[in-house]
């Protein structure tokens, strides 16, 4: 992928992470752990577990990420790139 950071399809989600890592979760974690009696690593792991499996509905309601790439797929005409967001959507059904 060597194409220019302003170009790259994926642009918006990219600069989402690299935003999300001056955030440090940790602390929320330890403390939710410590509340529940679990491992922190079993509180990442739920969580990770829950995202990567979650159907097109819970990421709809709840990663209003998907939609706005799908708004902007819509808006600047990319019916390829808008088809490709609907089918990632609907994997999870």
């Amino acid at each position: 992928m060597n194409q220019p950071a302003e170009h790259h399809p994926d642009r918006r989600f990219i600069e989402a992470v690299r935003a999300a890592a001056a955030v440090d979760p940790l602390p929320t974690v330890r403390q939710l752990a410590t509340n529940v009696g679990l491992s922190p690593e079993d509180i990442i792991h739920y969580v990770l577990v829950q995202w990567a499996t979650s159907g097109a509905e819970a990421l709809m309601a709840t990663s209003p990420l998907a939609l706005r790439q799908l708004r902007d797929a819509a808006e600047a005409g990319d019916i390829e790139k808008v088809r490709g967001i609907v089918s990632w959507l609907l994997e999870g059904q």
